[in-house]
């Protein structure tokens, strides 16, 4: 992931590179399941040393996500999940996720979604403030060995 698009986002957004942020954003790049929960990233960040406390987590989680650097989402009704965003995620908003039932490795389902078609017409024909959400679930190929 391009750490200059980064930081150039977070400068832009007149937020300061303090060392908290700049460890959460590390333990989000660092992390290989996609997906990460506020607790998780704190309990990485400080392992070793006391270096923040958990609503600051949550803090810059949320200044994050204001940037469009941070995606939350919750997943089959648990903790809110986070993943740091690329460059390329910006030209494609629209993403569905699957869960393993096993690891609890997320994956983001890229490709056409027809609801969103639907969303689409509905609009059209006056409907508003309208959401859909789809979960899939099931085993990795790792867990399913």
């Amino acid at each position: 992931m391009d750490e200059q698009w980064i930081i150039d986002k977070i400068k832009a957004a007149g937020l300061k590179l303090t060392r908290p942020r700049m460890l959460v954003i590390e333990v989000l790049r660092q992390n290989k399941n996609g997906f990460i929960s506020a607790d998780e990233i704190f309990n990485l960040i400080n392992h070793k040393e006391k270096v923040c406390d958990l609503t600051s987590i949550y803090r810059t989680l949320t200044s994050l996500e204001e940037i469009q650097l941070v995606e939350k989402s919750d997943f089959f009704g648990e903790a809110s999940q986070y993943r740091l965003l690329s460059h390329q995620d910006h030209y494609h908003h629209h993403h569905h996720y699957f869960k393993c039932n096993e690891c609890g490795k997320i994956e983001v389902l890229c490709g056409d979604c027809n609801v969103v078609q639907y969303e689409n017409d509905l609009k059209k024909r006056g409907f508003s403030n309208l959401s859909h959400r789809l979960e899939l679930s099931g085993l990795c190929p790792s867990c399913n060995k």
